[in-house]
């Protein structure tokens, strides 16, 4: 729909957004219909008809690079370097036509673009207000957890599923505040490096270029705090019991992940023991987003993760 390069735009977010439109939509079932082009050992092919693409797919791509936007234009409003402004402008049209599209479909493009204005206004007033770190950090992830949550409430409806649409929007405004803590987790030391916003400095003040024990710490609790939250919400949502086990185990694992806290998995699917070692490390480099593929591999090489943090 957008070209090949924006292919590195793929990650975890995106999918799971499909997923979950595909489930209300029905897509899903006729998944073995797709087109073979969209099948993920056919990822360089491209369908001979844009109307063989499921709208599943469409929303959630066009979805990423309506956020790739915002981000984008964050990086160049952060960083004095000129080579952002020109990645924009290089990648405007492909933007522009993401906006057209969901216009289109009657989605709230301008209350999108005014929730997500407001976020460098919010990170320059963060460092001025006298309140707790946690209201802080909630504070300034509101218009990532805000965009989310219009993300799931409109593709519900745009599914014919309007009764589930506030359930969604809820799920969305959890998590999109996890993925704002996580990132700025990740990012802390590129952050310093550049000397460019992060959300964790901000809401605890800090100051060293590196990120403090007791600062991870208070950021991997917020964070925890967060994805309990988000596991309520996910299992009340109207799949089957199945299904909600497979985005609990994935959210679990990838939390796992990112933080180094070990989560109780709920199931475990392992790998035949006639696979090769060879076999399972291809397919969790080239399918990341195949849970429980990785999964399998991981639990017979486990990372070298730091302990719980209690």
């Amino acid at each position: 729909m957008y070209g090949h390069r924006f292919r590195v735009l793929l990650n975890h977010d995106a999918v799971f957004l499909a997923e979950l439109i595909s489930l209300l939509s029905g897509e899903r079932e006729a998944l073995r219909a797709w087109n073979g082009a969209l099948q993920s050992y056919n990822c360089l092919r491209l369908p001979p008809n844009i109307g063989d693409v499921p709208f599943c797919l469409e929303y959630a791509a066009t979805a990423t690079l309506i956020l790739a936007n915002f981000k984008l234009l964050d990086q160049c409003a952060d960083s004095r370097n000129r080579f952002w402004r020109w990645i924009y402008w290089f990648v405007s049209p492909e933007f522009r036509s993401a906006f057209a599209r969901l216009s289109a479909w009657g989605f709230p493009t301008e209350e999108l673009r005014s929730v997500m204005a407001i976020q460098d206004t919010r990170e320059r007033r963060c460092w001025q207000v006298d309140e707790s770190p946690c209201d802080r950090m909630t504070y300034l992830a509101e218009p990532t957890a805000t965009a989310t949550a219009l993300f799931l409430r409109y593709g519900a409806q745009l599914t014919g599923k309007c009764d589930t649409g506030e359930d969604l929007a809820a799920l969305g405004q959890l998590f999109g505040r996890l993925v704002y803590v996580l990132d700025a987790l990740a990012d802390y030391g590129a952050d310093s490096k550049n000397k460019t916003f992060n959300a964790i400095r901000a809401s605890l003040e800090l100051s060293s270029r590196c990120l403090e024990p007791h600062a991870r710490e208070w950021a991997i609790r917020y964070a925890k705090d967060i994805e309990t939250q988000l596991e309520a919400r996910l299992v009340n949502l109207p799949f089957t019991t199945e299904l909600c086990s497979d985005f609990l185990n994935r959210l679990r694992f990838t939390f796992q992940q990112q933080t180094g806290v070990c989560l109780p998995i709920i199931q475990s699917h392992g790998t035949s023991k006639e696979s090769s070692v060879l076999r399972r490390y291809l397919i969790a480099v080239m399918f990341p987003w195949r849970a429980k593929a990785r999964q399998s591999f991981l639990e017979r090489h486990p990372p070298n993760v730091s302990p719980p943090v209690q």
